[in-house]
């Protein structure tokens, strides 16, 4: 099998307008409805292509951004970002509320629907 057939063009960096960094985070907003998010305690984030996503050089969507010295929001037509930049990503600290009835995510009593961060424990029998 010829190894160039198999080879896909790859443009793992996103347009620089689309990317939110701060000194341990960064959000990536590829589409109105899709986030990458980062969170790194040395500061240093991964640009290689995932199997997920190959090329990330899409139009840069149409955002807000809010920001303090505490907090950080980004706004799409999709979904609002809420994250306190007290620390790494945890439930009490990232959230996101989506904007469609079209999740199992909780309510959050608006018409809204949440996407909270989870945490998975593993005991050990």
């Amino acid at each position: 099998m010829n190894e160039e057939k198999m080879r896909f063009p790859l443009s793992p960096q996103a347009d620089p307008q689309a990317v939110i960094t701060g000194e341990h985070y960064r959000f990536t907003v590829l589409t109105p409805k899709l986030i990458r998010l980062e969170y790194a305690e040395n500061g240093v984030f991964e640009d290689r292509a995932t199997q997920t996503v190959l090329n990330r050089q899409f139009p840069v969507p149409a955002f807000r951004k809010l920001e303090n010295d505490v907090s950080l929001e980004i706004i799409t037509e999709a979904f609002h970002l809420h994250y306190l930049k007290k620390g790494p990503f945890s439930p009490n600290a990232l959230f996101i509320e989506v904007k469609s009835n079209f999740t199992n995510y909780k309510n959050r009593g608006r018409g809204l629907q949440i996407w909270q961060m989870s945490f998975e424990r593993k005991v050990q029998v």
